[in-house]
């Protein structure tokens, strides 16, 4: 793609205008070396090792292995929540909120249209352009009035890809830890915590909740 095609070029569509700026320049290689430098220092270009390697290095850094930076506080009184809410919830008294628990209806329609289309899919690699179809919706609704019901998530929709992104192109490829890894959720999952969060931040604003909670953060931090 040439400055020329960019001034010649006809079209009302934005997102083909940036995509042809976004082609200007020389192209960077994206492509990660299948080999890796261990702890020695050695190079290791044997695929399985490579991907064991950069297994264990991201599942260490982000399963919290170093106990000196876990807030044992801050857990205990996550678990004393958890063990009220839900003591809660099992009272026979307990009224759940009308607008949080209610059916859902065209929101789903609302979020889904809203969806960028070029967005990337995950693992099931189905995009936003085929939930787009009106049948589509219609399946996406009864599978998110499902799990609103039962709270029960299928197990597929809890998994990501991770993207591995280099921080700095001027660091060493073969090293794991110089990679940013990206979490990258099905378009229905995501769609789904786009529908939840809808209704939990509507639900906080008309409550005056977020009000005092942004409130409060600007007193500390004055």
């Amino acid at each position: 793609m040439k400055a020329v095609d960019i001034k010649s070029m006809t079209t009302k569509n934005p997102n083909d205008f940036w995509e042809k700026i976004r082609n200007l320049g020389p192209i960077n290689s994206k492509s990660i070396p299948v080999e890796i430098v261990d702890e020695m220092g050695n190079i290791a270009k044997d695929e399985q090792v490579v991907l064991d390697k950069c297994r264990i290095d991201f599942e260490n850094l982000y399963n919290g292995s170093n106990s000196d930076e876990f807030d044992d506080k801050y857990y205990d009184r996550v678990k004393s929540h958890k063990y009220q809410f839900e003591t809660n919830l099992e009272d026979p008294l307990f009224v759940p909120n009308e607008y949080l628990n209610r059916n859902i209806t065209f929101e789903i329609d609302n979020i889904v249209m809203h969806a960028k289309s070029k967005s990337a899919s995950g693992l099931d690699e189905i995009p936003y352009s085929v939930l787009k179809f009106p049948i589509a919706i219609e399946t996406l609704l009864q599978l998110f009035q499902l799990i609103l019901d039962t709270s029960l998530i299928p197990s597929i929709r809890r998994k990501a890809v991770i993207c591995p992104i280099l921080t700095d192109t001027s660091s060493d490829a073969r090293l794991p830890m110089n990679y940013r890894g990206v979490s990258l959720l099905s378009c229905i999952s995501k769609l789904y915590s786009a529908f939840i969060n809808k209704r939990i931040t509507y639900y906080l604003e008309n409550q005056d909740i977020l009000e005092t909670i942004d409130l409060v953060r600007t007193t500390f931090t004055r």
